[in-house]
């Protein structure tokens, strides 16, 4: 998954620049929309093996470049396959990791951090450092079926606050 998603950073860096930022959202929250109620509906993605496991890597890193969204197609496809809640939770935070790390980069190499970016993030950091304490303290009173519910929650949320973004600006 990890590959996949640094082979699509480049792709997205593409897509960043040619692709409307308004139209690329709304349909990216429409179609997590979409497979939130298939999963909900018990849509299982049990066969797809490591086709499945590169094309939801090279989607994530598609996404993490051009719009920062790129946790959503990985979440669908861990959600999908049935993954169990402590390895989604060690394989969504090593491929953001590597993926935070490379996107940085190839940023960098593309030209688009400003000093506004840098203070950006600096304040940012304490608040990704306290989620992370948060989300670790709550993890262990968490059951299996609330965890995949909770993803489930999340997943519906984050699409229809960027649909509502997308129309309020």
């Amino acid at each position: 998954v990890t590959t996949g998603t640094i082979a699509g950073m480049p792709l997205g860096l593409v897509v960043l620049v040619k692709v409307d930022a308004d139209l690329l959202q709304l349909i990216i929250a429409l179609n997590v929309i979409l497979f939130t109620v298939l999963l909900s509906r018990g849509l299982r993605l049990h066969a797809a093996g490591i086709a499945g496991d590169a094309a939801a890597g090279v989607l994530s890193g598609v996404l993490r470049t051009s719009t920062s969204m790129s946790g959503p197609p990985l979440v669908l496809y861990l959600q999908g396959r049935g993954t169990p809640p402590d390895v989604f939770r060690a394989t969504i935070s090593a491929v953001f990791l590597a993926g935070g790390l490379m996107a940085m980069a190839t940023f960098g190499l593309a030209g688009r951090f400003t000093g506004d970016t840098w203070v950006a993030s600096g304040v940012a950091l304490p608040a990704v450092f306290g989620g992370m304490l948060a989300g670790n303290a709550l993890y262990s009173h968490v059951d299996e079926a609330r965890f995949r519910s909770m993803v489930q929650i999340l997943l519906l949320g984050s699409a229809v606050l960027a649909i509502a973004m997308v129309f309020i600006g």
